[in-house]
C-alpha cells in the first residue's frame, strides 16, 4: 500500500516578535508566500492541490478566520480548494502534517489521488488582541508626600460643594409626551470648580440635551487635598420630573 509522502518544503526566515523585519507582514502574505513557493517546487498545478490544512496556535487578530484559507488565496490557489487550521497547543504545526497524512491515505484507500500542503505559522508581532503590554517598570520611589493629578468624589460628596446651579428647562416635546426620569452625566470638575467636561452615561435622548446645557454652567467650591486645588471626576445626576 501506498503512503503519504513529503515531495517539498518551503519556509519564510525568522524575525524579532514585534520589532523585526516582518512585524508589520501579515501572516496571510508570508504562508501566501510559502504555499506558492511549495507548489512551483513540487512542480504541480494549482488547481490539483485539493486541501491546505495549517497549524496556527491561538489563532487571534490578523490570523482569525480560518488563516489557512486565507493564506491559499494569498497564494493564487483558486477558490476551488478548501483550507483547514488546526490549533493544538502545542505541535499544531505536526498535527496539520499528521491530519494531511491521514486524509491522504484514506482517500488512496479508495482509490483516489490526493494532494495536499500541510505547514506551521506563528506570526506573533499581529497577532496582540488579547495580548497585554510588557507592564512598565514601577515609578521610583519617593519618601515625601506626593498630590495626586486628578481625584474622584462621590456624586453625594461632590453635589454639597454646588455653589452655582442653574436649572435645567424642560424640553416641550418631553413635557407633551409625559417624559420624565434621571439624567446621568460623567463630568470632570476643573481646578477653579468650573464643569470642564460631560460625557453622558444614563438618560432619556428627550432629555439629555437639557441637562448637559444646564450642568455645563454649574460651579463648585474647589476641591484641595495638601493646600492645591484638584481635578475631579465625578457623577452628576440631573432629575427632571412632570407635576401631576
Amino acid at each position: 500500500m501506498r503512503s503519504a509522502v513529503i515531495v517539498c518544503t518551503a519556509r519564510t526566515p525568522i524575525g524579532r516578535a514585534y520589532r523585526g523585519a516582518f512585524n508589520d507582514t501579515q501572516s496571510q502574505t508570508l504562508g501566501g508566500h510559502v504555499i506558492a513557493a511549495a507548489v512551483q517546487r513540487a512542480g504541480v498545478a494549482p488547481a490539483e492541490v485539493d486541501d491546505v490544512v495549517m497549524g496556527a496556535a491561538l489563532q487571534q487578530g490578523a490570523q482569525g478566520f480560518n488563516l489557512a484559507r486565507q493564506c491559499a488565496l494569498a497564494a493564487g490557489l483558486p477558490d476551488s480548494v478548501a483550507g483547514m487550521t488546526v490549533d493544538r497547543q502545542c505541535s499544531s504545526g505536526l498535527m496539520a502534517i499528521a491530519t494531511a497524512a491521514k486524509q491522504i491515505n484514506a482517500l488512496k484507500f479508495f482509490g483516489l489521488l490526493s494532494i495536499w500542503w500541510s505547514w506551521h505559522c506563528q506570526a506573533a508581532a499581529l497577532s496582540r488582541v488579547n495580548r497585554a503590554p510588557p507592564p512598565s517598570p514601577p515609578p521610583p520611589t519617593s519618601t515625601g508626600s506626593v498630590t495626586p493629578a486628578q481625584i474622584t468624589v462621590d456624586r453625594q460628596i461632590q453635589a454639597a460643594k454646588l455653589i452655582r446651579q442653574v436649572r435645567p428647562t424642560y424640553p416641550p416635546l418631553a413635557k407633551q409626551a409625559r417624559v420624565q426620569g434621571t439624567v446621568e452625566l460623567s463630568a470632570v470638575i476643573a481646578k477653579d470648580g468650573t464643569v470642564q467636561q460631560l460625557h453622558v452615561m444614563l438618560g432619556h435622548p428627550l432629555l439629555v440635551q437639557a441637562a448637559l446645557q444646564a450642568v455645563e454652567q454649574w460651579v463648585y467650591a474647589p476641591t484641595l487635598i495638601n493646600g492645591e486645588p484638584m481635578l475631579v471626576l465625578t457623577t452628576i445626576d440631573v432629575n427632571f420630573t412632570l407635576a401631576p
